[in-house]
């Protein structure tokens, strides 16, 4: 995408401020001028030179039904980023496999299985995958001593959700019961030191952990 309009998240901000001393960025954050704490971060929509991103996608489905036993249906949608670039106008930024731009790992993945039978029971679940990528020290992998001194790897992730459910019928249409765990397996973030807050990604992770739900739904 040339001339790209985009906002820069913070991890992104700090390390062209305060790493590469691009002045531009360091304009958008803000200090109390006796404490000098950051006290906001100026999260503006700005102008990019252009992005470039480049990868596979794949998707599969599959549905078989048996006799006596119901519909079974699955389906697999996977991604692999072979690149994901941010030229800035000041300097090429990577974030492939990288933290400096956010989470980008190379795969990401979910697998997804569900069971209907006539009778009106049905039981599914939804895996999802997201892989392992490096943070480095002021968020700066791109520097090429970052990488090789002052790197970490974060932990793939892995959610598990799983619901079960049964339809009744009658005079006043369908009742539809659900009970499902969200977060089965209670997985937890991954520990990201750049993260701007929680030390994780809230816009990628589950931070609830496992949640139980039920739901009723009436269709007349």
């Amino acid at each position: 995408i040339s001339e790209a309009v985009e906002s820069l998240g913070v991890p992104t901000i700090f390390a062209n401020c305060y790493e590469r001393g691009l002045a531009g960025f360091c304009d958008q954050i803000a200090r109390d001028h006796k404490t000098h704490r950051i006290i906001s971060v100026d999260q503006r929509l700005e102008n990019i030179a252009q992005t470039r991103t480049t990868g596979i996608d794949l998707a599969l489905r599959y549905g078989l039904d048996l006799l006596g036993v119901g519909r079974v249906r699955g389906a697999l949608e996977a991604q692999y980023l072979l690149g994901y670039e941010l030229e800035t106008g000041h300097q090429i930024v990577r974030g492939d496999g990288y933290y400096d731009l956010g989470v980008y790992p190379r795969i990401k993945a979910n697998l997804s299985g569900q069971w209907q039978h006539p009778g009106g029971a049905s039981a599914g679940f939804t895996l999802r995958y997201i892989g392992g990528f490096q943070e480095c020290a002021g968020n700066n992998c791109n520097s090429a001593d970052h990488r090789a001194n002052a790197s970490r790897d974060v932990d793939r992730y892995l959610k598990l959700d799983v619901l079960a459910g049964y339809d009744l019928h009658s005079r006043i249409g369908k009742t539809s019961l659900q009970l499902g765990v969200s977060n089965a397996l209670d997985a937890g973030p991954p520990l990201i030191y750049n993260a701007a807050a929680a030390n994780s990604d809230a816009t990628t992770y589950d931070f609830l952990g496992r949640m139980v739900f039920a739901r009723m739904t009436q269709q007349f």
